[in-house]
């Protein structure tokens, strides 16, 4: 039989997640792609969702009148309605206000229009992650769905 080297879990603790979301770079950026991009990684975090199935989601997945969203996870095939805590729901709205018109229904759109990619998530993710000093080794977007404080 075959062993595996299973890597240990790699999450964020208390203060790196802190300097991950209180950055000053989410206030540097362009305002439309800094709200787009905080969303991304606020909904993640809260869903512990992997970036497959966030770029799934489109705005017919949103009952914002019921504070829910409708999640289809890519393992296991399990889906179903989660509830929107407050602070995501106003994140949300702030995010549609400013969201470009796009023929598709995806809710995150890239700058080109069209889906954002999935890689795309994982490049922005190193990129906020090295400005707030989060190690090399917890730069993927994957330990924000491990994470949870």
């Amino acid at each position: 039989m075959r062993k595996y080297n299973k890597k240990s879990i790699q999450y964020l603790n208390k203060l790196e997640l802190e300097n991950f979301f209180k950055s000053k770079f989410w206030t540097q950026k362009n305002q439309k792609k800094a709200k787009r991009d905080f969303l991304i990684f606020k909904m993640i975090y809260f869903h512990a969702l992997r970036c497959s199935e966030l770029v799934k989601i489109r705005l017919t997945d949103l009952d914002l009148e019921n504070d829910k969203i409708y999640i289809e996870a890519t393992k296991k095939g399990k889906f179903g309605n989660e509830f929107l805590n407050p602070i995501e729901k106003n994140l949300i709205l702030d995010y549609l206000e400013i969201r470009p018109e796009d023929e598709t229904d995806f809710l995150f759109v890239s700058s080109d229009g069209g889906q954002i990619g999935r890689q795309h998530i994982n490049t922005l993710f190193v990129e906020f992650s090295s400005k707030a000093g989060i190690s090399e080794n917890k730069q993927h977007p994957h330990v924000l769905r491990h994470t949870w404080l």
